[in-house]
């Protein structure tokens, strides 16, 4: 139906609102041009909108709403049935959350739903204009209020405030039995109830889909296949021939691939580069020289043309092997299998998602990333994330609708509807395959916003800003020096053209330019490393990323562990069996088949499941059983225990299910199971604390018995020493239904809570292991040694994964509560320096301060338990606000977020989600958590490497500078040209310089105990908060100036403006915090776009004010006229200046040696060789030299000048002399490098071990480079070209060649002296005192 021209006038009020009265600032978040006019081209039948007139069935689910606000919001559960006792105004529910993908086609307006289903009585909900936009994007929203009881949860923002002054017990102190856990079900009816809160209808703007209104049958038959809703994989679907004829006619199932960069854009970015633009500059001021003056400068073409031809030949070498890094990555990637799980001609199979057509069965399990659009069938407890397509970021519920949805009802919000694209958040599902490729919902939306992907806002590699740092300073040291020389040479009366060519002399020479190359050789030849180890680098700066991280925060299960459930113990009839394999160990009781409770607990792990067989064929012990890990392993006990548990099914049939959740943290099924008083029997298990609290009985030798406190007493020590154990703990109850209340023909209903949840019998617990996957322990225990903070993230009760951490090297030293027990002293007066490790409860986050926070983090050794994605999230954002850089492991879909926000994420591929590992950016391909380590010692290897390389690179610099400083202050001949410079630097010390990609770590033990290089301390974190203190005071200070300053400008009779300018601000600001910032770039070009077509004198202004050009203005003006600002920016240089330690890129030794002291001696042995080549060839003291320059000599045409021997000299033998002397003092370079070489190839070690000889690549580097520089001097035709002379007799370059081992002399007795006296930057062991057990582990020894 068309969009309501109420509606539309709405959302103008809304945006205008925000903004201004004006069309430009609203058409900002209204409707785009291309979706707009794919809105009107469907608006007929297919567009829908939930406002005034739609129908909903609330009258009976009053309390059911009211449960869901109290699901949604526990803390003020209480207050808000009070408000509705009392009849006071329900909530208002503001609808701001964006949608990244559908917004940008069709700016999808969304209303919240009160009811679950689309029934056609009940209350009507009411559309209204927002007044305030609580994201402040300035986007239409939709007010709801609901007439009936019923109300929607509070925003966020009042519950939070409400609990704000709640107390919240220490996360170290709240033991096992201060627990008070709900009862089953009090949780069970907020999380049924909570499904009255549906997902937000949206504006289907380009969906071309019916079938939802369609009935199953009507469905098949439209698409030819067959599909059974009562067993899912006894489903028929497509034929083979069928499936080949449809995949023929639609085509593959992919989406339309974004635009990638083209090849010429690339090559442009990289001859863009700030050095690259500096040679350019330089060649074309030498060419502009030559074009005013032919005769004088005559030299000057093909200098500026080498120079602009170095320039390319730079780029094209950095295109190249950029070019050849993404191929490799593009290959790494098709490694990940995207497949689906389909049915066809009867058979179970896992197919290519690509090979996907309409009519396709597939089934669906949580972490799946949906593959096509979809009508479900059936669906167990099924969630779908659809945040990716409508911004909603709470899961909704999908269920099938076999009789299809009502006609009012648009696709997007149908619950029989799932879309390419989304994502499985929890349960399973099958589903018959309607839309695929581009005529998914998500293909029409791709095929309007195809551009080229790019991680704009994404966090910057620690070695990509140092080595962007690096380059700025070169660039200003540069630009600067050759300007101020330009200038002195001008003032001591050079020629303007030889002052000008001094300047471009200088600039080269200052310009390191195969940086950018060897930075790009260093990560590819690591990522190439990495590959054989099978991990797949998806950002190829992630290895690096991995080598700086100083916190690694890990999952447990599926990461850590095997996530392969096996039984260990039976704990029923208040005793304790081992049900484990191998030998019983001592002191403990085997398992009695004939036990009380035993038989129970064997048919409940059997029937109150998930999990099946794959295959009725065989022994029912033998055969593989699929479904999650806990219940894998607890029918395979049950199989491996039980003869008949074929017959359990069909013999106790399910008739009603309440799949496990992680909200109520149990699993419900109801059997036709006959007993004494009626015909259906109820099986519950899960958590222990939970199921407990749901129980009035206990289950002793086969009768019900009241649960006494020693009966808890019993079941608190019992799971305790299991949980201890690091086993997963399973509790299990049983209800024989009553059947005068529950006939065996009784519908129970999870929306009408008919079933008990109290009162119910409690039968035993049993205990699971998880066993550490192999090589883990040892894995975790390098990581530490090299001073990196393993944290354990998990889901799982704290003793248990306090048992698991304690076997895996994260906890090592006791917690507060067990040094209190040691020490018979209180947990609170043990002083907090005492405590080394901590494990925190995730039931404790919400409520701790930033000092908490803090300390928690600081400890040695973290563990968080009982974790929520959010809170995982939260943890990575905390450590990442003081200092670290953190990386996060996991494979499930609840780490994708905490994955995407870290530094670098590594994800499982075997075990892994699609999810998780589309959100990484490192894939285990084996799943071998012991790759990390490698990833560090790689990640360690690049940056020391790139450190001896630019130590290397930077060295002869000074070789090049002096020259120029010479010249111009003694003054004496030019002993290197910029033509040789850049011979020097892209000739043989571009070879030299790339052969340390290849070189390897000189003692990877040593590199890996050496620690990060910016570690993270007591002081770090104090620095950190005064630096972004000192931040947020210069940004209010430039606020202040600008406001001031706009006030002043535009007077006091634009206050509407003004409130306009700032609204519209804010909602430019306020999403960088939250949302993609490659979303909100598109929308503001979006809008620029729309607001040039109807722009007047106020927009004008508007936008100028908006602009950063101004802004600039108005700061430049602050900081001559406000000395609030110069505070302000004097209190952050100082905060930035106060952070000390770790280690740089380039720092202080590194520059000591390039600059002061390997620099000036290799200058010193150079400027030697050149004076020597004057005096022993051609008489010519540096005397002669001086004088002669002065006069203009040293060209062909100069006068013969007389030398202090007495001898004439002619123009022509002045300029050989110069060029011999030029010819030696560019080998001289050559020859001390290679001494220099080999000093610099060792940090941790003397550069005299036999370690720096094993790199064949040196070898090549050096023959290469040689080669070239004897090319440029002894051949005619390079002689014209570079100035060189091949006359040079070659006995001069013994001087290099001996006094170089001078300089490698010093270096060895420099770093010993480095590793003596500052042995912790240089020799430290970041070990110290840890006990960690390094032990080979089981697995690894027997293999």
């Amino acid at each position: 139906m068309p969009l309501p021209q109420k509606t539309l006038s709405s959302v103008s009020q809304s945006a205008d609102s925000i903004a201004s009265d004006h069309k430009a600032v609203a058409s900002n978040h209204s409707l785009s041009k291309s979706s707009h006019s794919l809105l009107q081209s469907h608006s007929k039948n297919d567009i829908h909108l939930d406002a005034e007139g739609s129908s909903r069935d609330m009258g009976s689910k009053q309390d059911f709403s009211s449960a869901r606000s109290a699901s949604l919001h526990p803390a003020s559960a209480q207050k808000e049935k009070d408000k509705e006792a009392k009849g006071r105004p329900s909530y208002v529910q503001y609808i701001d959350k964006p949608a990244p993908l559908l917004k940008r086609a069709s700016s999808a307006l969304m209303a919240k739903e009160g009811s679950a289903n689309h029934s056609d009585t009940g209350s009507h909900l009411k559309a209204k204009p927002s007044i305030k936009n609580s994201s402040g994007r300035g986007r239409a929203a939709t007010t709801l209020t609901t007439q009936t009881r019923s109300e929607f949860a509070p925003p966020e923002e009042f519950s939070s405030k409400r609990n704000s002054t709640s107390e919240v017990p220490s996360p170290t102190s709240k033991s096992l039995e201060k627990e008070e856990p709900l009862p089953v079900g009090d949780i069970l009816l907020k999380q049924d109830e909570a499904e009255v809160r549906d997902d937000a209808p949206l504006i289907d703007a380009s969906v071309k889909i019916d079938e939802h209104h369609l009935s199953l049958a009507s469905v098949l038959e439209r698409y030819k296949t067959h599909a059974n809703p009562k067993n899912a994989r006894e489903s028929k679907g497509l034929s083979h021939t069928a499936a080949r004829d449809l995949l023929a006619k639609h085509g593959m199932n992919s989406l339309p691939k974004a635009k990638k960069e083209s090849a010429l854009f690339r090559f442009l970015v990289c001859i863009t580069s700030l050095f690259n633009l500096l040679l350019l500059f330089g060649g074309i001021a030498y060419v502009i020289l030559w074009v005013f003056d032919p005769m004088e400068n005559f030299s000057n073409v093909y200098i500026g043309s080498v120079l602009i031809c170095v320039a390319f030949v730079n780029a094209f070498i950095e295109f190249y092997e950029l070019t050849k890094v993404n191929a490799i990555v593009e290959s790494f990637t098709a490694m990940i299998p995207h497949e689906a799980d389909c049915t066809r001609a009867s058979l179970s199979q896992r197919i290519p998602v690509t090979e996907l057509v309409p009519g396709d069965v597939v089934h669906l399990k949580s972490g799946d990333k949906i593959p096509a659009d979809a009508i479900l069938f059936y669906s167990y407890e099924f969630r779908v994330d659809n945040s990716s397509l409508t911004g909603e970021s709470e899961s909704v519920d999908r269920a099938p609708v076999l009789e299809g949805v009502v006609t009012d009802v648009g696709a997007l919000e149908a619950k029989n509807v799932v879309f390419s694209g989304t994502v499985v958040s929890n349960g399973e599902a099958s589903a018959v395959v309607i839309k695929t490729g581009n005529q998914t919902v998500l293909g029409q939306i791709a095929r309007l916003t195809t551009r080229a992907s790019k991680r704009r806002g994404s966090r910057r590699s620690p070695l990509s800003s140092e080595i962007q740092r690096f380059c700025k300073l070169i660039s200003f040291l540069a630009t600067s020096t050759a300007f101020l020389f330009f200038i002195a040479s001008i003032a001591r009366g050079s020629e303007f053209n030889a002052a000008f060519q001094f300047a471009i002399g200088i600039l080269v020479a200052w310009i390191p330019q195969g940086l950018p190359l060897t930075v790009t050789m260093l990560l590819a030849v690591a990522g190439e490393r990495m590959a054989h180890r099978k991990v797949l680098i998806k950002d190829l700066h992630g290895v690096e990323t991995l080598g700086a991280i100083t916190m690694l925060a890990t999952d447990k299960t599926g990461t850590l562990t095997t996530n392969e459930m096996k039984i260990s113990r039976v704990w029923t009839n208040l005793q304790c069996m081992y049900a484990g394999s191998g030998t019983l160990p001592n002191g403990e009781r085997p398992l009695k088949m004939d036990g009380s409770g035993v038989a129970q607990i064997l048919h409940m792990a059997a029937t109150c499941t998930r999990a099946r067989f794959a295959t009725t064929e065989g022994k029912p012990a033998e055969r593989e059983v699929i479904g999650d890990a806990t219940d894998k392993g607890l029918l395979e006990f049950a199989a491996r225990k039980l003869a008949n548990v074929d017959k359990l099914f069909s013999q106790f049939p399910k008739v009603f299910e309440i799949p496990f959740s992680s909200d109520t943290k149990t699993h419900l099924t109801i059997h036709r199971k006959g007993h004494s008083d009626g015909g259906l029997t109820m099986h519950v298990k899960g958590a222990p604390e939970r199921v407990l609290a749901s129980c009035a009985t206990i289950l002793l030798n086969g009768k019900a018995e009241q649960i006494t406190e020693y009966h808890r007493q019993q079941f608190r020590d019992t799971y305790e020493r299991m949980a201890k154990r690091g086993e997963r703990v399973i509790a299990f109850a049983q209800f024989w239904l009553p059947g005068k209340r529950f006939p065996e023909n009784f519908r129970f209903s999870l929306e009408k809570n008919n079933f008990p949840t109290t009162g119910l019998t409690f039968v035993g617990l049993v205990s699971l292991e998880d066993p550490p996957k192999s090589g883990v322990r040892e894995a975790i225990g390098h990581i530490r040694q090299a001073g990196i903070q393993v944290v354990m993230v998990t889901g799982d009760h704290p003793l248990t994964a306090a048992a698991i951490a304690k076997r895996i090297n994260i906890l090592t030293y006791p917690t507060v509560e067990e040094i209190a027990k040691d020490t018979g002293k209180k947990v609170s007066d043990i002083p907090d320096a005492d405590v080394k490790a901590v494990v925190v409860n995730g039931e404790h986050l919400s409520g701790m301060s930033d000092d908490e926070w803090d300390s928690i983090l600081s400890k040695e050794e973290v563990l968080f338990a009982r974790t929520s994605p959010k809170q995982k999230l939260e943890i990575v954002k905390r450590a990442q606000s003081l200092g670290h850089i953190v990386g996060v492991t996991g494979d499930g879909v609840n780490d994708a977020a905490a994955l995407r926000h870290a530094d670098l994420g590594i994800a499982m591929n075997k075990t892994g989600s699609d999810v998780s590992k589309e959100a990484a950016g490192m894939i285990l391909m084996d799943d071998n958590f012991a790759s990390t380590v490698v990833g560090i010692l790689e990640g360690r290897t690049i940056f020391m490497n790139m450190k001896k390389s630019i130590t290397y690179f930077l060295t002869h610099l000074m070789s090049e500078v002096f020259p120029y400083l010479a010249n111009v202050v003694i003054p004496i001949p030019l002993a290197l040209t910029a033509i040789q410079i850049l011979v020097v630097d892209l000739g043989f010390e571009l070879f030299i310089t790339l052969s340390f990609a290849w070189e390897p770590p000189e003692d990877p033990e040593a590199l890996l105990r050496l620690g990060p290089r910016q570690p993270v301390t007591l002081e770090s974190i104090q620095l950190v908060k005064n630096k972004r203190n000192a931040k947020r005071g210069v940004e209010e200070a430039k606020t202040h100036a600008i406001e001031e300053a706009d006030h002043l400008r535009r007077g006091s009779d634009s206050k509407a403006l003004e409130d306009g300018l700032k609204a519209f601000n804010q909602a430019r600001k306020k999403p960088a915090a939250n949302t993609d910032e490659s979303d909100e770039e598109f929308l503001l070009e979006q809008s620029h776009d729309d607001m040039q077509e109807d722009m007047n004198e106020r927009q004008m202004l508007q936008k100028r004010l908006s602009s950063r050009v101004w802004r600039h203005l108005i700061e430049l003006k602050a900081m001559l006229t406000d000395i609030q600002y110069w505070k302000a920016q004097e209190r952050q240089w100082r905060a930035i200046l106060a952070i000390k330690g770790g280690e740089r890129l380039v720092d202080a030794e590194v520059l000591s040696w390039a600059y002061l002291e390997g620099g000036i001696l290799e200058a010193a042995i150079c400027l030697g060789t050149f004076f020597s080549v004057f005096y022993w060839g051609w008489d010519v003291t540096p005397t002669d030299a001086k004088r002669m320059h002065k006069l203009r000599g040293f060209k062909p045409h100069s006068p013969p000048f007389e030398l202090q021997s007495g001898q004439l000299i002619s123009g022509d033998d002045q300029l050989e002399a110069l060029q011999q002397a030029q010819s030696a003092f560019y080998l001289s370079i050559l020859i001390v490098q290679l001494w220099n070489l080999f000093a610099c190839k060792t940090r941790l070690r003397l550069p005299s071990h036999k370690f720096f000889i094993s790199n064949k690549n040196t070898w090549i580097a050096v023959a290469f480079g040689v080669s070239f520089a004897l090319i440029i001097v002894y051949t005619p035709f390079m002689n014209a070209v570079f100035l060189t002379s091949m006359r040079l007799n070659p006995v001069y370059l013994l001087i290099p060649l001996t006094c170089g081992g001078i300089l490698y002399s010093y270096s060895v007795f420099r770093r010993y002296l480095l590793r003596k006296y500052w042995p912790q930057q240089f020799a430290k062991d970041m070990s110290g005192n840890l006990k960690l057990d390094m032990s080979p582990s089981e697995e690894m020894l027997a293999a």
